[in-house]
């Protein structure tokens, strides 16, 4: 069921929606003549590559690229009101690398290792609740639009190593470490983007 962000500046098209009887799920509704079709796409790629040291131990190369890109309008408000309607587009670009040395020693089994990764994140979304009590906020003070905008990366370096040892056919000891240090950025506004 619909309810209003802000009950005492509700406008009619919201209170419209908001005396629809609750219990029906086809009562739902969207903004009419919006354009709903979205353009999101999303891609990966990772090449693995081994060298083999001796007949006991492997070098391991592991890089993996992603790449996202979305442009969408929805209208998660559920009814025919411009109340909650959301216009979204951002990019997300993922790449990392890791190598690992692993094999045999005796009885010792191991895994050496280090990880890097590094990802960019894009997002601009506009909310568009030109209908909706939000609109009203602040008297005297009617906007349709509001936006946020934000952009962040990050570097993650990490490095690990696990052992493994027989001490006996049914018993074995196994320890691991793994340390990670990550480096943030983050540039973000939320705001009136102005007539649109």
């Amino acid at each position: 069921h619909f309810y209003p962000n802000n009950p005492l500046a509700v406008q009619p098209a919201e209170l419209a929606a908001l005396l629809t009887p609750p219990g029906n799920a086809r009562l739902a509704d969207w903004t009419p003549g919006k354009p709903f079709r979205r353009n999101n796409w999303f891609y990966q790629m990772a090449l693995k590559g081994m060298l083999e040291l001796s007949d006991r131990a492997s070098f391991i190369s592991v890089t993996a690229y992603n790449r996202y890109s979305g442009d969408q309008y929805m209208d998660p408000d559920g009814t025919s009101a411009e109340a909650g309607d959301t216009t979204q587009n951002g990019t997300i670009w993922a790449f990392s690398q890791e190598w690992r040395l692993q094999g045999a020693a005796g009885r010792l089994r191991y895994v050496v290792g280090a990880n890097f990764a590094h990802d960019r994140i894009y997002d601009n979304t506009y909310y568009v609740v030109g209908e909706g009590s939000q609109a009203n906020g602040i008297p005297g003070y009617n906007f349709r639009i509001g936006q946020t905008y934000s952009y962040q990366s990050s570097d993650t370096y990490a490095a690990f190593t696990d052992l493994s040892l027989a001490l006996s056919e049914r018993l074995t000891a196994q320890a691991g470490i793994r340390y990670t240090k990550q480096d943030r950025d983050f540039r973000g506004c939320l705001g009136d983007p102005g007539p649109i």
